[in-house]
């Protein structure tokens, strides 16, 4: 493959890449942030108390009032016209407990960024529709990053620029010689004897290593060169 097809066709991933991260932002910014509050009150725990059997009643009950608190907490958030308005709600927060106060405080800063402090039709779940913002999103999984140092558990599991084999061609055609010159740097007639070396790959390739690994952060590209 010539130079100049290959940035084409980095360029056309590129593009799908793009395309990929802004519907993200567009689809699933929304529910990214409902993770993040639900993460914040533990909700996955309290729906799981709600569906247990041996569950006593006394337990039950306040399972679904604290569900309920963090469903009006959440109508509070989503329901505003504008950042300055949330901000007059705080006494309504306050009413319902002081978790709700930190839990405003903790996602305050982001709530700023999303459209500029104004939310288009009452909605920040709206705006967060209509806005398509990457940035918005990644600051977004920047709280949700330290939400287990807040809150002392895991974060909402989902990917900000998630991994799709969509972004993967099938086939794409690779000129090996182009690929053996940047690997060896020697002149051309060299390199054409060099790489039809059927050895010559595997001094250069780990066939039998996996390009993704576990790192602390989840699975992370190790790659095999």
């Amino acid at each position: 493959m010539i130079p100049g097809i290959a940035s084409n066709l980095e360029a056309y991933i590129a593009r799908q890449m793009l395309t990929a991260y802004i519907n993200n932002a567009e689809m699933r910014t929304e529910t990214h942030f409902r993770t993040c509050i639900n993460a914040f009150f533990d909700v996955r725990s309290l729906r799981s108390t709600l569906r247990r059997r041996t569950t006593m009643t006394i337990d039950k009950r306040l399972a679904r009032t604290y569900l309920s608190e963090i469903s009006s907490f959440k109508t509070i958030l989503t329901s505003a016209e504008s950042y300055n308005a949330l901000e007059s709600r705080v006494d309504k927060i306050r009413v319902l407990d002081k978790e709700y106060l930190e839990a405003f405080m903790f996602f305050m800063p982001w709530l700023e960024t999303v459209g500029g402090g104004i939310y288009r039709k009452n909605s920040v779940w709206y705006k967060l529709l209509a806005a398509k913002s990457v940035h918005v999103l990644y600051r977004l999984s920047k709280l949700n990053a330290i939400l287990p140092e807040v809150v002392g558990r895991p974060s909402a599991q989902w990917q900000v620029f998630p991994l799709g084999r969509s972004f993967i061609p099938a086939y794409v055609q690779f000129d090996i010689g182009i690929v053996a010159s940047h690997i060896l740097n020697l002149p051309s007639k060299q390199i054409h004897l060099e790489y039809k070396n059927p050895d010559f790959w595997k001094r250069h390739f780990d066939f039998n290593r996996r390009p993704l690994r576990r790192g602390p952060g989840g699975r992370e590209f190790d790659g095999t060169f």
